[in-house]
């Protein structure tokens, strides 16, 4: 039975359409609003959730630095003088931190022009939620790369963004999987993704940790993408979250999804991104079913949200504290910016 708080609202107006173009996007031009006002709610959500019907985002920027191949790079710098070796060096970290900083710039640009503007809210959600650290990835092309999983999969399968930012460069790098092996299997990606990504704290056990590292080793990348390093693997049986078996990491994410915490831990937080805090039980036992029955697909669940009673109720309506990000393209859109911040 649906809860009263998650039943479609059954009216419409000039202001429930500038809350939703605020939440579900950064705000944005007068003129959309008075798009959004002319519909009524099941389009005016569709325009959002549905965002495949608008024009897509631009192409990769051209300022990217590709990754080097280690044993050609090593073969070049072998030829070089130690003096020309601490140049060649610090030219290239030079160029990856202007790259940084010039992504940054083109990221805020998109939230500022995209078409879509609930599929970069959500890219920016999944930014925070699968966090990681471009100071210790080194890599602009693979910040990016991370990034682009995080927009293709915006509101697609929740089971398929794990497996995919699991498997990014970025990922692997930061919680140092890349050099997890049967002999020294690392443990950190096996609990920030528990903990952190998809169940939350008090589901898993220490030992589900440790079993779960060693189904993951193996899953490395080289200079570009993604690994699976057989010999690397730990292939012997695992006990994991009560079921035993020669698991490897494709076998966790599945046990994982299993669990209704899956679904009732990704539910509550997008709430809590897109509504307000501290979302009643209800709220979250009813999105976390719609989850579980489409088998874990977002648009269902987010048409749910943004067309549902509470989404327009007081308790939403202008509660929320922005973040810098969210604030910054939201002025821009006020002040009618429209020149690019690089």
């Amino acid at each position: 039975m649906t809860t009263p708080l998650l039943k479609p609202v059954e009216s419409w107006n000039a202001a429930m359409a500038r809350h939703l173009l605020n939440r579900a996007g950064f705000g944005g031009p007068s003129e959309r609003l008075a798009k959004l006002a002319k519909m009524d709610a099941v389009q005016a959500v569709s325009y959002f959730v549905d965002f495949e019907a608008q024009p897509g985002t631009a192409a990769a920027p051209d300022f990217l630095v590709t990754p080097i191949n280690p044993e050609e790079a090593k073969q070049a710098m072998a030829r070089l003088t130690v003096e020309e070796r601490r140049k060649k060096v610090n030219e290239y970290q030079q160029e990856e931190r202007a790259a940084i900083q010039n992504l940054k710039a083109w990221w805020l640009e998109q939230m500022h022009t995209t078409e879509r503007p609930l599929q970069e809210k959500l890219t920016l959600f999944w930014h925070g939620h699968f966090a990681t650290s471009a100071q210790k990835v080194k890599s602009s092309w693979h910040t990016h790369q991370l990034n682009d999983v995080f927009r293709t999969r915006a509101a697609g399968n929740f089971k398929q963004l794990a497996i995919e930012v699991g498997q990014s460069p970025s990922m692997l790098r930061y919680l140092d999987n890349n050099k997890s092996t049967k002999k020294h299997p690392n443990e950190n990606w096996a609990r920030e993704l528990m903990e952190l990504f998809t169940l939350g704290q008090g589901q898993y056990t220490e030992d589900d940790i440790k079993e779960s590292a060693r189904a993951f080793t193996g899953w490395t990348s080289d200079h570009e993408k993604f690994v699976y390093r057989f010999e690397n693997h730990d292939g012997g049986a695992k006990t994991f979250m009560g079921k035993t078996g020669n698991f490897d990491g494709w076998d966790i994410v599945n046990i994982i999804f299993e669990r209704p915490a899956a679904a009732e831990f990704i539910a509550s937080k997008l709430w809590t991104y897109f509504v307000y805090d501290d979302p009643e039980p209800a709220i979250v036992d009813g999105l976390a079913r719609t989850l579980r029955e489409n088998h874990y697909e977002l648009r269902p669940m987010l048409r749910q949200m943004f067309a549902s009673r509470a989404f327009y109720s007081d308790k939403a309506i202008a509660r929320q504290v922005k973040s810098p990000a969210q604030f910054v393209v939201q002025l821009a859109f006020d002040m009618r910016y429209e020149q690019p911040p690089y």
